[in-house]
C-alpha cells in the first residue's frame, strides 16, 4: 500500500529504486539528472495507438509482468465500455473486456518487445478515455477527467510541448490521420506543422524528418475496436520501417504508446498519489489510468530488455524535454520519469529490424 501523504516524486523516485516488486530489465534508480541528456537522438517519432491495456497485448511476454486468461479477443473485437464511470468501476466491466491477445494475434508487436524494450509499468495518466490522456502525452495537465461532449481541432488554449519546439525554433510535425491530439490545441493547429499522414513515409525514406513527429492514425488504423488489430499493426509496421529504410535511422527514436486502456482487463490497479504541496492550498491527488502497452524502438535501445520503470504519459513529454533541451510545463511532466533509461547510448548502433506486413 502507498502511505497515504507520499507525494508523486518521492512515489516515482521508490517505485524506480524498488521496481514496483520486479528485478530484472532496464530499469535504474531514478536520479534528479539535469534537464538536458547528451543523447545521439536527433529525431523522435511518437506513434499514438488506442484503447488497449498491457495484459490484453502482452500478458504472457516473458519476463514482463502480465496475467493471462484463457479467452481469446477477436482481430476485429466489440468495444468494451471505458468512459470515466466504466475506469472507476474495474479495468473490464464486462465480457468484452475480459479476454486476450496471443502472440500470432500480433506477432510484430512481439517482434519489436523481444528486440528492442517493452515496458510494462506504463500507465495512462487519467483513470478515464482517450481526450483526457491526450493533454499529458502533449506535457499539459487536463482540465477534466471525461471525454467532453464536443472533440474538435483547434478547441484548446491549453500550452503544449509542441509550442514549446516552436519557441526554441526546433522542428516538429504532426502527420495527422484524422484522430485529434495535436491538433485539438490552438497553438499547434496555428502552427502550419500539422500535415497529412500519407507524407510521412516519404519524409522518412527521403531523411526529411523533424526533432519530433507525432503520428496520428485514422480511427480505422488506430486498433481502436471494432477496428482490426491486424490492420492497425500493418500500420504501425510499415512506418517504422520507412523510418529504418531512411538515412535518419541511426540518430533517431519511436516510442509507440496507447492512450488508454480500453476497458480491457488488466491485473495491476492503478497507484493513487499525491503531488507536492502547491504554494496555496492542498495537495492536489491524482490516480494514475490503467497499464497500456509502450515500446520502445530505436538502434540505441537495450536489446530485448523489459523496463520496469513506472512510466505514464507525461514521461513521453519528459523525454522530449529531456533530448531538446526544454523546461517541464507542469507538474505531471515536472515529476515524471523519462524514457532515457531503455537506451544504451555506448552501443554501437544496432541495424534495422525490417518487418513484413501481414497483408502485404
Amino acid at each position: 500500500m502507498i502511505p497515504r501523504r507520499l507525494t508523486r516524486r518521492r512515489f516515482l523516485r521508490t517505485a524506480s529504486l524498488a521496481g514496483l516488486g520486479v528485478a530484472a530489465g532496464c530499469a535504474a534508480p531514478f536520479r534528479i539528472a539535469p534537464r538536458t541528456a547528451k543523447t545521439p537522438i536527433e529525431h523522435l517519432i511518437v506513434i499514438l495507438r488506442e484503447n488497449h491495456s498491457y495484459d490484453n497485448y502482452f500478458a504472457e511476454f516473458p519476463g514482463g509482468n502480465g496475467a493471462a486468461i484463457a479467452p481469446r479477443c477477436k482481430d476485429t473485437h466489440p468495444d468494451p465500455p471505458h468512459n470515466r464511470r466504466a475506469a472507476l468501476l474495474s479495468s473490464a466491466i464486462d465480457e468484452r473486456g475480459y479476454c486476450q491477445y496471443r502472440e500470432e494475434d500480433i506477432p510484430n508487436y512481439w517482434a519489436y518487445a523481444r528486440e528492442y524494450v517493452l515496458c510494462d509499468n506504463y500507465f495512462a495518466d487519467i483513470l478515464g478515455p482517450s481526450i483526457p490522456n491526450y493533454f499529458p502525452l502533449m506535457g499539459a495537465e487536463p482540465p477534466f477527467l471525461d471525454n467532453p461532449r464536443s472533440r474538435t481541432k483547434n478547441q484548446f488554449r491549453t500550452p503544449t510541448i509542441a509550442d514549446q519546439l516552436s519557441a526554441r525554433g526546433i522542428g516538429w510535425r504532426n502527420y495527422d490521420d484524422g484522430i485529434v491530439m495535436v491538433s485539438m490545441f490552438k497553438g499547434p493547429f496555428a502552427s502550419g506543422n500539422i500535415v497529412a499522414g500519407d507524407r510521412f513515409m516519404g519524409d522518412a525514406r527521403g531523411g526529411r524528418l523533424s526533432a519530433v513527429s507525432w503520428l496520428t492514425p485514422s480511427i480505422r488504423d488506430s486498433e481502436h475496436p471494432p477496428h482490426s488489430v491486424r490492420r492497425g499493426e500493418d500500420w504501425t509496421v510499415r512506418r517504422i520501417n520507412a523510418v529504418m529504410q531512411g538515412p535518419q535511422w541511426a540518430r533517431s527514436a519511436i516510442l509507440i504508446v496507447y492512450d488508454e486502456w480500453g476497458g480491457f482487463w488488466d491485473h495491476v490497479a492503478p497507484p493513487a498519489i499525491e503531488f507536492e504541496p502547491a504554494a496555496q492550498g492542498a495537495p492536489a491527488p491524482i490516480r494514475y489510468g490503467y497499464r497500456v502497452p509502450c515500446l520502445v524502438v530505436s538502434p540505441y535501445a537495450r536489446r530485448g530488455a523489459v523496463s520496469h520503470t513506472l512510466y505514464s504519459h507525461a514521461s513521453v513529454a519528459r523525454t522530449i524535454g529531456r533530448i531538446f533541451d526544454l523546461p517541464p510545463l507542469g507538474r505531471y511532466d515536472a515529476a515524471a520519469n523519462d524514457l532515457l533509461d531503455c537506451f544504451d547510448f555506448a552501443q554501437k548502433p544496432r541495424a534495422p529490424l525490417i518487418l513484413a506486413p501481414r497483408d502485404g
